[in-house]
């Protein structure tokens, strides 16, 4: 993490507090007991756990994170930036409303080169059902060629998919 890279913020601490580190909303001293936890107004920003949105780096990890993290509330992406991602994204859990929202304008999610041709590149839902409340806004799939599907939805209950745009991209010979 470094200066001006979108992941900073306001955290307090919490003596007692013995949550998991996950490098984004929680953060763990190297010595002693506690944890630093993020004051979160309004969502999770991809950015608190390392995503670059640079068009190059794999963001998946980071992107996978926020989704955990986030529980029951929003993940956002910055709008305008292309977020590499070299594995499947899941979104919500079966139990848990997730919404991932290109923040002030359209957030690309692009396969990297090594992306499995019989992976899908987002998944909604576990299998179970999905919760009310759950679904995309402002997000563009760029699969260039490589993924299965750019969006599987497993039960599709209560899902909302709004102004979510599909870019298949031909390469021609």
């Amino acid at each position: 993490y470094t200066d001006s890279d979108g992941a900073g913020g306001l955290f307090i601490f919490d003596s007692a507090s013995v949550a998991a580190d996950n490098g984004g909303t929680v953060i763990a001293p190297s010595a002693g007991n506690g944890r630093w936890l993020r004051v979160i107004d309004d969502g999770i920003n991809v950015k608190y756990f390392g995503a670059k949105g640079d068009g190059i780096t794999d963001d998946a990890a980071a992107i996978q994170a926020a989704s955990e993290a986030a529980a029951t509330g929003t993940v956002y992406l910055i709008g305008g930036l292309t977020y590499v991602i070299g594995t499947t994204i899941n979104l919500a859990d079966g139990l848990n409303a997730h919404y991932m929202v290109g923040l002030n304008d359209d957030a690309t999610l692009k396969t990297s080169a090594g992306f499995s041709s019989s992976a899908d590149m987002v998944v909604i839902g576990n299998g179970a059902s999905v919760p009310n409340g759950t679904g995309l806004k402002n997000i563009l799939f760029n699969a260039d060629q490589k993924a299965r599907r750019c969006l599987t939805i497993v039960s599709s209950n209560g899902c909302l998919i709004n102004t979510t745009l599909v870019i298949l991209v031909l390469l021609l010979q």
